[in-house]
């Protein structure tokens, strides 16, 4: 297919992998875009199946196909994606995902209006495959708060990132991480550049067993780990490795671990304690983003204990042992508006 001869201002890129019965879906939603001076490359990584015949079917100048030597994975293909792009601004899309058709206008005229901004992601609609919705993927919007949320998880979702190349590939993709590849990334970005979400949907994604994701567990677990760990280094924690693991749950927190660590309430007290003790020390994160992010996870935590442990008990943890007077309003509105959903009220 013939590359334009002008130099495009986006690149949009697009990985394949045995994905024939749904490249296509991906590819139509990035041509119907309204915003047009694009090239979009996709490189399939040795598809056994169909995948090239069906981005071979199209006849627009703006593909760019390539092909991998074999099966190389995500993050070596993904930095192949960005050693090959030629835009100014470099936009993700995964091969079973598919473009609100407003999304590439949208992130430029962000990144356009905002020069500090590194990066720009957006909220993900969920699809089963029987066409059923599957719930909202809602990520922070400021890059203060997406700071803070990467110590904790990734705070993008990954299909709906776009960013100014030139910093993209300065940091680059790195294939020691078979998996988490895109946290690890945004990660390393956040120590030196802003990077935010838009509230809009910006892409739509298909729920199925097929996702990288869910191929992926126990490895995804180390990884994550790994990129939690030298972030808490930053911070100067110390930490055991039942603290990585705990920490690890913090954001992901359900009924089952507190079964594990009975304790977990009092620890997850203490531990982000220490955690903004260490940052005030460290000035690595805004302080008013890290209170807001712990006492949104702290909420979340005594939540989940309250499906355990009742309403009575929970508040009595909360009160006693909320790291703020604001916090703990906050997880009593919350609490109390889960029981009113229930007819019932807290103690």
């Amino acid at each position: 297919m013939p590359l334009q001869q002008a130099a495009p201002t986006l690149s949009v890129f697009i990985p394949v992998y045995n994905r024939a019965h749904l490249v296509g879906r991906a590819i139509d939603s990035v041509l119907a875009q309204t915003f047009t001076d694009f090239e979009l490359i996709i490189i399939d990584d040795g598809s056994s199946d169909e995948s090239v015949a069906a981005v071979e079917a199209y006849d627009d100048p703006r593909i760019r196909l390539l092909k991998n030597d074999g099966n190389k994975g995500i993050p070596v293909t993904r930095q192949r994606g960005l050693e090959e792009a030629r835009g100014r601004y470099f936009a993700l899309l995964d091969s079973d995902d598919w473009m609100h058709r407003q999304r590439l206008q949208r992130q430029i005229a962000f990144l356009e209006r905002r020069p500090s901004i590194a990066c720009v992601g957006g909220s993900v609609q969920k699809y089963r495959p029987d066409g059923r919705t599957a719930g909202r993927l809602v990520r922070p919007r400021r890059p203060e708060d997406v700071h803070v949320w990467l110590l904790f998880r990734n705070a993008f979702a990954n299909t709906t990132l776009m960013g100014r190349t030139d910093i993209l590939r300065a940091h680059g993709y790195r294939a020691d991480f078979v998996v988490s590849e895109d946290y690890d990334l945004a990660a390393r970005l956040a120590v030196h550049h802003r990077i935010a979400n838009l509230p809009d949907v910006m892409t739509y994604m298909l729920e199925h067993d097929g996702r990288t994701t869910r191929q992926h567990g126990g490895e995804s677990f180390l990884t994550k780990s790994a990129i939690m760990k030298a972030q808490l280094n930053r911070l100067g924690m110390d930490y055991a490795a039942e603290d990585i693991e705990r920490h690890y749950r913090l954001s992901r927190l359900k009924k089952a671990d507190l079964k594990r660590w009975p304790d977990y309430l009092d620890w997850a007290r203490q531990w982000m304690a220490a955690l903004f003790e260490a940052n005030r020390q460290a000035g690595i994160y805004d302080p008013q983003a890290m209170r807001g992010v712990l006492g949104l996870i702290w909420a979340q935590s005594c939540l989940v204990a309250h499906k355990r442990d009742g309403a009575r008990r929970t508040f009595g943890r909360i009160i006693g042992n909320s790291p703020s007077l604001h916090t703990a309003r906050l997880v009593g509105d919350q609490i109390n508006a889960r029981l009113r959903s229930t007819g019932r009220s807290a103690p």
